[in-house]
């Protein structure tokens, strides 16, 4: 049986299981653009990126083209995609306009890229999940489909342009064949329409981020309880965290700013510069406020979160054992879901481009310039302006946020 938990001794939720068996029937099947082999050797180059030494190498260099090699490859898959691949997983904040439309479309169209991304972070996903908590990576899946079935190379109506990289299904234009992909979303977010090029990725994706973070009606109801292990304040710290990690603007942003809204709103005026360093250094018994650390309170959370996305397995280890003596299993799987969820959701920002939406960039201006976001590659590429207001929201973003959950929790 495809993730089986039910020896481990975490308290893994049933919802995280039917997710990662979510992300495994998309890759199983054939899609619009790609066959089921070709999903499958696409998922295998995934998992060969985190072991390429040319991917190392090129990530530590001051531009990734200064280094010249071949990849570690481990299918039939032709250079370019191979490259392509490992790119998003190993460095793709450093994915640029520029690099996409010598990629697209003379070696691979629009719709096959859309669908590689989609493959690639629902592997992320699941493969993270697992390292974080020291479970053996599941087996990838058996093809689901007929072995000479074609992608479908289906087109959904209401694309446009403009918003990211890739064409997106507008607001408010899904066909009735698309009508479920924004359904109780009245302003779907740019990071929810970035794959609907191709529409089941859409719906993959909505079906992981619903069980490994929040229902979108939930979002926004940043002082409202939940059923996590974590507080809200929690979950948007290892959110950022992850995202500054990635050093994906879009999602550093977003979070940044709801992890601000989500102490406004609890009463806990605190400084994101006071629990969050600019430098992905494990959280120690020495780091504190005011010693240039991370903040006590959340050092084990924060420790986890950089040991999960580095290389030192000891250490991964290590911050584990710490995180859950602390907070406890739940938590600990909890924020190894959060981790997986952000790798997936930082590349799926970072490798199609999206703008960062126009009311997050203007709510969102003062974690921005405290957590100096602008430096990283992609900011001036994804922010749709606006800074003129931001400080101005920033007063009443407590009271915004109140009313949008109020009316969220109405509808549902």
């Amino acid at each position: 049986m495809l993730f089986d938990y039910s020896k481990q001794k975490l308290p893994i939720r049933e919802g995280l299981r039917e997710a990662n068996l979510k992300a495994w029937q998309f890759i199983g099947e054939t899609g619009n653009w790609w066959s089921a082999q070709q999903h499958l050797a696409i998922a295998r180059e995934v998992r060969a990126a985190h072991e390429c030494a040319f991917c190392r190498e090129r990530k530590k260099a001051l531009s990734p083209y200064q280094v010249e090699g071949r990849h570690e490859s481990n299918s039939e898959l032709s250079e370019v995609i191979v490259d392509t691949v490992h790119r998003i997983v190993t460095d793709s904040s450093r994915l640029s306009e520029e690099w996409f439309k010598r990629l697209v479309p003379s070696e691979i169209s629009k719709g096959q890229y859309v669908e590689l991304v989609a493959v690639v972070v629902f592997v992320m996903n699941v493969d993270t999940f697992h390292r974080a908590l020291g479970l053996p990576l599941e087996a990838l899946p058996e093809i689901q489909t007929l072995v000479n079935e074609s992608p479908s190379q289906y087109i959904p109506e209401g694309l446009e342009e403009g918003a990211a990289w890739v064409p997106m299904i507008g607001k408010g234009q899904c066909a009735e064949e698309e009508q479920d992909l924004y359904r109780d979303v009245p302003k779907p977010t740019n990071v929810l329409r970035a794959l609907s090029l191709v529409p089941e990725a859409v719906r993959c994706q909505r079906y992981m981020e619903n069980r490994y973070y929040f229902l979108p009606s939930e979002v926004m109801q940043v002082g409202e309880s939940h059923d996590r292990a974590l507080s809200r304040i929690e979950i948007e710290l290892v959110a950022t965290r992850v995202s500054m990690n990635n050093e994906c603007f879009y999602c550093s942003a977003s979070h940044a700013m709801l992890l601000q809204v989500s102490g406004e709103v609890q009463g806990k005026q605190q400084n994101i510069t006071d629990l969050l360093s600019s430098e992905r250094a494990a959280a120690s018994e020495n780091n504190g406020p005011g010693n240039g650390g991370i903040s006590g309170e959340y050092a084990e959370l924060i420790g986890f979160v950089d040991a999960a996305m580095g290389d030192d397995n000891q250490q991964l280890v290590l911050a584990r054992e710490k995180l859950s003596r602390e907070h406890g299993d739940s938590a600990l799987v909890d924020t190894a879901a959060l981790i997986g969820s952000f790798q997936r959701m930082n590349r799926i920002a970072s490798a199609t481009g999206i703008e960062l939406d126009k009311e997050v960039d203007l709510l969102s201006q003062q974690a921005q310039s405290q957590l100096a976001l602008d430096t990283y590659a992609q900011a001036s590429e994804t922010t749709a302006g606006g800074k003129a207001l931001g400080w101005l929201f920033a007063k009443v973003r407590p009271i915004l946020f109140k009313m949008v959950g109020k009316r969220a929790r109405d509808r549902a």
